[in-house]
Parts: C-alpha cells; sequence; structure tokens
C-alpha cells in the first residue's frame, strides 16, 4: 500500500512559518526546491517520530549590507504527535557527534535532544498542525582579520507555537562556536567568542 503524501496546503502554511521563524523572505528557487521535496514526502506513521528529508541544495540567508551569511539546511520533518523516545546510550551520542561534526548537513544529535525535551514536545502537541521541520544554520562573520568566526545551531520550526521564546531559547542552547583560522576551526566559549567578534 502507497503511503499517503503530505497535504500541499500545510506544505504553503510551513514555508510561511520557516519565513517567520528565520525573519528573512527566503529566495524563491530554495524555496521552490524544499516545497517540491516536502510534496514528495510521504506522511509519517503514527509511531514514528521524524523523516529524513533529502533536499540537496542549501538555503543562503543574509541582510543586505551584512558581511555574514548563513547557510540553513532543512533536514528533517517532526511528528508533531510523537512523545518522548528517551535517552541514547553513550555509544550512540558518540556516534551522532561525530556524524554532527564529519556531515555540515546532519541534524541527528538536534533530534536525539528533542526527544527528552519535554517543553518543546509538549508545544508540538499543541501544534494544530501534524508536523514542525528540523534544520542546521551556520553562520559565517568575517571581522576583517585573518579569522573566521562561525556558529552552528538548530532550527526547529512549529508551525502555530504558542512560545516561539521557549524554542529560540533551546535553538540557543545548542549554539556551537568556532572559530576558524587557516582552514581550522577550534570550538570556543560564548564569551571568548564575544569578545574575539569585538577585538
Amino acid at each position: 500500500m502507497s503511503e499517503t503524501l503530505i497535504d500541499r496546503a500545510f506544505i504553503r502554511r510551513m514555508a510561511r512559518a520557516l519565513e517567520e521563524h528565520v525573519g528573512m523572505q527566503i529566495p524563491t528557487r530554495p524555496m521552490s526546491e524544499l516545497l517540491d521535496e516536502l510534496d514528495n514526502t510521504p506522511s509519517l506513521l503514527q509511531e514514528q517520530f521524524n523523516r529524513k528529508i533529502d533536499m540537496k541544495s542549501e538555503i543562503t540567508l543574509q541582510e543586505r549590507g551584512s558581511s555574514s551569511y548563513s547557510i540553513l539546511r532543512v533536514r528533517r520533518i517532526i511528528n508533531n504527535s510523537v512523545k518522548s523516545h528517551g535517552e541514547l546510550t553513550i555509544t550512540e551520542k558518540l556516534k551522532d557527534f561525530l556524524s554532527f561534526r564529519i556531515n555540515e548537513s546532519s541534524t541527528q544529535p538536534y533530534v536525539e535532544n528533542l526527544r527528552v525535551e519535554n517543553g518543546i514536545l509538549r508545544l508540538m502537541e499543541m501544534s494544530k498542525e501534524p508536523y514542525s521541520l528540523l534544520g542546521r544554520m551556520t553562520t559565517y562573520e568575517d571581522n576583517s582579520k585573518e579569522d573566521l568566526y562561525v556558529t552552528t545551531k538548530p532550527v526547529l520550526v512549529i508551525p502555530n507555537n504558542p512560545l516561539p521564546q521557549a524554542v529560540n531559547e533551546w535553538e540557543d542552547s545548542l549554539i556551537l562556536r568556532e572559530i576558524e583560522h587557516f582552514g581550522f576551526r577550534r570550538r570556543v566559549s560564548e564569551e571568548k567568542y564575544a569578545r574575539a567578534m569585538s577585538g
């Protein structure tokens, strides 16, 4: 039996929710590719927590007049009706971490974090829509020195979210801050990152 595809009206609502969440209009071509990918994504089964979105393109976001830019990779559709699945083992967490560091589009650690974030899961349950979107956004900032400043964070889009601040706080709690020097990146604290950017 063939699986049901996701409703097109929902896809249009999700597109608006995504732009509202990132606070910028997404360029036409990548948005069109994302909508096509969602249009060809089968609905999740009742017990499934998430499904990968095999979208190959990346969405570049840049404010006019700014030297910084962000790359948004939308990679998962999340079932809003599925509750927590419990924590991973240490081995599973290590596997996810290595995947995240090697693959710039990986969102698996974010998925596993969501499984135990009861507050966020409740917000997803409260949504009138069946699904949410999960992606990964990497922002590059050049302070005109030899170093490149890089932050990576999850992007979780819950349609009709009554508490967007709670989602923003969850995303910010998982920010990875790095400084790239001659092609090599090193992780730094929030305080060191802020000092380096202002120096």
